[in-house]
């Protein structure tokens, strides 16, 4: 996978940008386009869930290939 530190980075970092408005959402109770702070939050629960199995697909590839 050529390109998995920076995929890993881009989502780490989507999920922080997503979990601060998110938070700040729920304190200040703006919304942007119609989304409620719901939507950040569980956007920031799938892009950690990506970056854990993209995560995983990598620790095995790299094992199949030590053997």
């Amino acid at each position: 996978m050529p390109y998995y530190k920076t995929i890993v980075w881009l989502f780490l970092i989507l999920a922080m940008v997503s979990l601060i408005v998110g938070i700040l959402a729920k304190g200040i109770g703006f919304q942007i386009v119609g989304l409620f702070p719901i939507s950040y939050l569980r956007f920031t629960g799938i892009c950690l869930l990506f970056v854990i199995a993209v995560s995983l697909v990598e620790l095995t590839t790299r094992s199949k290939g030590q053997e």
